[in-house]
């Protein structure tokens, strides 16, 4: 199950009668590291390949994966007029900023908590609640587009479908997806509905656009009734997504290798890792492990693993990458000369790297 799986289902006591007195307010979780002797390229990363989170540097490496990346073009969005709901939140909300440079805005009174993984949970003011508790999920979610150009794509709604199964088993889809414009971007609007084990009916909303090789989108999940109060805002916030050139730290820009050995008895084996961050804020892992058995009797080459792209970016003494496949990584650094010290802000051990080039 992946961590967004994982999230909403934590999430379904808002609708399955679990008492809450507070709004989804999980706090941030770990992320996994490779296992000892074992660790051939950025650890494993949860779960297959669903809607995930927009990403927030909590999570493991995952393995490597041959992929390709698209460059996309930098998008600005013009703030529409302010007496309009778009408007309220473009000149009098709240700015979220991503380390990779994805931004959204959402309304002054709005509270937002970052989630397990990533998630953000938007909390209204004003957040529907029943004798059970809230009864109002609202969240901003993201993964890679994997090459995708149309956010009705089949391959993201399939993932979108997976995602709610598994989260809100009670919602099936409705319609079919529709097209339409928020602000100066192509969006799609896939929707749901359903009652609940206690036959309360909900419907669930979902407007998603791509940027940046990305697709991104608002979710909500409430009684219908409720869209009628809420949905213009949910639009407003998804049409204030765009993306800024993020800061890149120049002194981190180049390839650097890290080897690493382990031993037990007469197993042996050295793990050759090289990452390229490159000053246009691309990044690039691959890695190689070679393991001997028996004083040499026996040897093992696992050949150098596929070039696993992703995006870096860096300031004031913190780098923040995210891998195509979804695996993130945040660390504090420090460079002497051609070495690079990096710590992982989730607890891990520290990393020295060697420029190459």
């Amino acid at each position: 199950m992946s961590p967004t799986h994982l999230i909403l289902a934590g999430l379904l006591g808002l609708f399955l009668g679990c008492s809450r007195s507070e709004a989804p307010d999980p706090g941030p979780g770990a992320g996994e590291r490779a296992a000892p002797g074992g660790d051939s390229g950025p650890a494993a990363g949860k779960g297959g390949k669903p809607m995930r989170p927009l990403p927030s540097g909590k999570g493991g490496r995952p393995d490597p994966r041959v992929g390709g990346e698209k460059a996309g073009v930098q998008e600005r969005v013009a703030p529409p007029p302010a007496a309009t709901a778009a408007g309220k939140v473009a000149v009098g909300g709240k700015t979220y900023v991503h380390p990779l440079g994805f931004r959204f805005r959402y309304p002054e009174a709005w509270r937002m908590q970052e989630v397990e993984d990533g998630v953000l949970a938007l909390i209204p003011d004003d957040i529907a609640r029943g004798p059970q508790g809230a009864e109002e999920v609202l969240l901003v979610m993201g993964s890679p587009a994997e090459g995708r150009t149309d956010p009705s794509d089949p391959g993201i709604s399939a993932e979108l479908d997976s995602m709610m199964a598994s989260s809100f088993p009670f919602l099936r889809r409705t319609g079919g997806i529709r097209k339409l414009r928020l602000g100066a971007r192509p969006f799609a609007l896939y929707a749901w509905k359903g009652a609940n084990p206690a036959g309360k009916t909900f419907e669930a909303r979902a407007w998603v656009c791509l940027l940046e090789g990305y697709a991104l989108g608002v979710l909500a999940v409430m009684e219908p009734q409720r869209f009628a109060l809420r949905e213009a805002m949910c639009r407003a916030v998804a049409s204030s997504i765009h993306f800024k050139a993020p800061s890149l730290d120049p002194i981190l820009a180049g390839t650097w290798s890290r080897d690493s050995n382990f031993s037990s008895g007469e197993y042996s084996s050295t793990i050759a890792r090289v990452m390229t961050l490159r000053p246009d804020g691309k990044a690039f892992w691959r890695s190689r492990m070679q393991a001997t058995i028996e004083k040499g009797a026996m040897g093992r080459d696992t050949g150098e693993a596929g070039i696993l792209p992703g995006r870096w970016a860096a300031s004031k003494g913190r780098l923040y990458i995210v891998w195509e496949n979804g695996g993130e990584e945040e660390y504090s650094y420090y460079r002497e000369e051609d070495s690079l010290l990096l710590t992982p802000m989730d607890g891990g051990g520290k990393e020295l790297w060697t420029i190459v080039r």
